[in-house]
């Protein structure tokens, strides 16, 4: 699975949803498996045995992603971003689901984000601009890989919304020059003093 998945798309509505990816079920599955050998092979009583297991299913199911959900809707005007965890989803009735509404009218853009990681290289995430200057993630982690798909989420998102692209940092023009001096200084000053007196001495009858 990549960054997230179109649910629905239409002209007044779009969807994106994402769910735990196979990282995250293969954490489970090993931190199970750990706990399935602690007990196996431990010579502790069935208690014991018991914590290990119930441990390692708690620690795996703690480890794994989410299911989010982006949902926008233009014949309400609102965008809500939904998350729940494994356990809201397992008990909804005990853990109170986490939602954020935001009008459409206040997303004034929408870029990709991304972050250096230390030894697992560049992470993504696309994220809206709210004219508050505050910003929401599509989803509440980044990601890793290659960052093609963010940028065709994006894309979709600011097509749905009839975006504009966001506005390119303008570089000064010391870095445009690249050798440290301003455009005035790239050019050579010439007095007007010079050209009125070369003036004069191209207009001057010839002497015979």
């Amino acid at each position: 699975m990549g960054y997230v998945t179109v649910k629905t798309h239409t002209d007044s509505h779009l969807c994106l949803c994402r769910e735990p990816n196979h990282w995250s079920w293969a954490i489970l599955a090993g931190a199970v498996g750990i706990g399935w050998g602690a007990a196996f092979y431990g010579t502790d009583d069935f208690l014991w045995k018991l914590l290990y297991i119930s441990g390692a299913i708690y620690a795996g199911l703690l480890w794994m992603e989410g299911w989010e959900e982006c949902e926008l809707d233009k014949k309400t005007g609102e965008m809500k971003i939904s998350r729940k965890t494994v356990f809201q989803k397992l008990f909804p009735e005990w853990t109170d689901q986490k939602i954020i509404v935001v009008n459409l009218d206040d997303i004034v853009g929408v870029r990709v984000d991304e972050e250096d990681v230390r030894y697992f290289g560049k992470s993504h995430i696309v994220v809206f601009l709210l004219n508050t200057g505050m910003t929401i993630g599509v989803t509440e982690s980044y990601t890793f890989g290659s960052s093609k798909e963010h940028y065709e989420v994006a894309e979709t998102l600011r097509t749905f919304l009839e975006l504009d692209l966001p506005a390119q940092q303008v570089q000064d023009t010391d870095d445009y020059l690249g050798d440290g001096s301003s455009s005035e200084d790239s050019f050579e000053q010439v007095d007007p003093k010079d050209l009125e007196s070369d003036l004069d001495s191209s207009t001057a009858p010839s002497q015979s």
